[in-house]
């Protein structure tokens, strides 16, 4: 029986993550790739893509995409991943008493 648990989204490019089994210590996280163009562009590789084929085999999984360009090209500031996570936890909290 194998000693890691391993966690893959292969419709995000295949991005994995691989646990210890024993104590669930992370040993691995593999988010994909991101690339930046010349014109400053941000390209990542874990976009849900209907373009991106993947084969599972018995020797196990092989993700075949492109990179896409990010809709988003600048970072959250302090008060705009703030405000972002309030929405975001007030839209949970109401989906829950919904």
């Amino acid at each position: 029986m194998p000693e890691n648990d391993t966690i893959a989204n292969l419709a995000k490019g295949g991005v994995t993550k691989v646990f210890e089994r024993a104590d669930g210590h992370l040993l691995l996280n593999d988010c994909g790739t991101i690339g930046r163009l010349a014109s400053g562009e941000i390209v990542p590789s874990q976009w849900i893509d209907p373009d991106t084929h993947f084969e599972i085999t018995q020797a196990g999984w092989k993700v075949q995409g492109r990179l896409n360009l990010a809709p988003m090209q600048e970072p959250f500031t302090l008060g705009s991943n703030i405000l972002f996570r309030l929405v975001l936890a007030l839209s949970i909290r109401g989906a829950r008493l919904g």
